[in-house]
């Protein structure tokens, strides 16, 4: 027989040093104590429930319950007498007089009314609903599922802001609590975290009391990012693609508004020697400014120092043959040169004596620059 009370009781509750006399039905017990004519009335789990009066002792010989759960008394003055009590009742097995159990209730019933696997004789839930999961007791066992919670981000919108954000919305309505950055916190549907620096996190999310409950995520709140874009040349166009930023990208000819771009890839229509300028909805990201160089070629700076950045038109070419002539027209430098992503030309100039050079590139035709080394 298994323990399911540790609940103990006086002594003089019963009579005498033997153990009291009862009956038992469906879960509950009664016990005759030393009250003169007081029955007691138990749970299986050992919690007092009520109390009534009897004429006569409880005793199987003498006490029974009829079909229709009526108590019957056969008192030892006017047989036949009897006395009705309307419980539902159920079993009990009291620690300290467990072998009672066995004298007087004998084999256990192995009911399972409900059909959650646990007998009714230890069932603290008898009315669990048909397919929950249950625990040792009977009871139903909050489950939550995989969608319970909804989780969005926000990223930092610029480097060095520390403006993350987490937020948490849950489609069941609990007393929950959310671990984060090692410290707890309490919420029924949602909650928000602001400010959070970039970073990896990971958040624990469980009923209070229910540690079944318990779902981990793990996030990450972005960088802030500086904004860049590469260009190239077609045509009178200029293809612009953003590398890094926040849509929408206002775009200035001129220093004069053109137009508002909502995606990464956009067109500009462009004359040779137009200033282009473009920037980020998000004003921290920054600005950058371009120059329409579509016929001709240009030095991004003049004078140069360690080296020449040569700014080109829109070219298939993937090497320029480039010379660099003094001002006595002897070839000092001849070399060919491959653009890079934003149709540019490195020369390394370190090595020229302040002074005036003349620059040639070969494209389609030649184009030819002053270039002055400092």
């Amino acid at each position: 027989m298994e323990l399911i009370s540790k609940r103990q009781y006086d002594e003089h509750y019963f009579f005498g040093d033997n153990f009291p006399t009862l009956v038992e039905k469906n879960n509950k017990i009664l016990l005759n104590i030393s009250h003169n004519k007081l029955v007691m009335v138990f749970d299986q789990f050992g919690d007092y429930q009520n109390r009534f009066t009897l004429e006569g002792l409880l005793h199987p010989r003498v006490a029974f319950f009829d079909e229709n759960d009526a108590l019957i008394v056969y008192h030892t003055v006017g047989q036949g007498i009897y006395t009705e009590h309307g419980y539902n009742w159920t079993r009990l097995a009291i620690s300290r007089y467990g072998d009672i159990v066995k004298d007087y209730i004998g084999k256990i019933s192995d009911g399972d009314q409900d059909g959650d696997g646990v007998l009714d004789f230890i069932d603290r839930c008898p009315n669990t609903k048909l397919g929950e999961t249950v625990d040792n007791n009977g009871c139903a066992i909050l489950e939550l599922t995989p969608d319970n919670f909804k989780l969005t981000t926000k990223d930092e919108t610029c480097t060095g802001k520390n403006n993350g954000q987490f937020v948490i919305n849950a489609s069941e309505e609990h007393n929950y609590i959310v671990t984060l950055n090692g410290e707890e916190h309490e919420f029924n549907m949602g909650m928000s975290f602001e400010n959070l620096s970039p970073g990896t996190y990971t958040a624990c999310i469980e009923v209070k009391f229910e540690p079944q409950t318990k779902q981990c995520f793990e996030f990450e709140i972005k960088a802030g990012v500086t904004f860049k874009a590469d260009n190239r040349f077609q045509n009178k166009s200029m293809f612009i693609k953003v590398k890094q930023g926040t849509a929408p990208f206002h775009v200035k000819i001129n220093d004069i508004d053109s137009r508002i771009f909502h995606t990464n890839n956009f067109e500009i229509p462009v004359e040779d020697g137009d200033i282009v300028e473009i920037s980020s909805s998000a004003q921290c990201e920054g600005k950058i400014s371009m120059l329409a160089n579509i016929n001709s070629i240009r030095l991004s700076c003049n004078p140069v120092d360690e080296f020449a950045e040569i700014i080109l038109p829109y070219t298939d070419l993937n090497a320029v043959n480039v010379k660099v002539f003094n001002s006595s027209s002897q070839l000092i430098i001849s070399k060919k040169l491959s653009p890079n992503l934003e149709q540019k030309l490195i020369l390394q100039t370190s090595s020229l004596p302040a002074g005036i050079y003349y620059l040639q590139v070969q494209l389609e035709k030649l184009h030819s620059l002053k270039l002055i080394k400092r």
